[in-house]
């Protein structure tokens, strides 16, 4: 099953040194009654203090289940519309970019009512920091293009 990842190229992903938590977005379709191992995550690293390589693994495991409640208790909401927040921060720096302000000041709009709703402070803050630059800059492009780089990789 292929893999989209939304802030990242790949995969693989290659990522230099790294200091601290790195969040690798991405969505994948899962077949109807789909049970089993829906893909493998491996990273592996060089440890800085030893230098010597190492590795760790997680294998991600779906199981079909025939009761829609069962499903969507088992469904990270806020993880949901984290996604979803970082995929609308990907549309606006499109929109910027094509000059279309209109859907740009909706996309921003939709942005902070996920932020308010998940009550995440780095998504309330990314917002804040988005919605001054839409308002109080001449090279708009520029700077909604800065942010958005700037959140989707930290």
């Amino acid at each position: 099953m292929p893999l989209t990842l939304l802030n990242y190229v790949g995969p693989p992903v290659k990522l230099g040194a790294i200091e601290a938590l790195v969040r690798i977005l991405g969505e994948t379709t899962v077949p109807p009654n789909y049970s089993g191992t829906l893909m493998t995550v491996k990273v592996t690293y060089e440890d800085p203090v030893t230098g010597r390589r190492g590795s760790q693994g997680h294998t991600v495991r779906v199981n079909a289940t025939l009761n829609q409640q069962a499903f969507i208790s088992g469904v990270d909401s806020d993880l949901m519309m984290e996604y979803r927040y970082y995929a609308l921060m990907k549309a606006l720096e499109s929109q910027v970019s094509a000059d279309n302000l209109a859907d740009a000041t909706r996309t921003l709009n939709e942005m902070e009512r996920i932020a308010q709703q998940t009550k995440d402070i780095r998504l309330m803050q990314t917002t804040k920091s988005l919605k001054q630059g839409f308002q109080n800059t001449t090279d708009l492009k520029k700077e909604i293009t800065s942010q958005v780089t700037k959140k989707m990789r930290s």
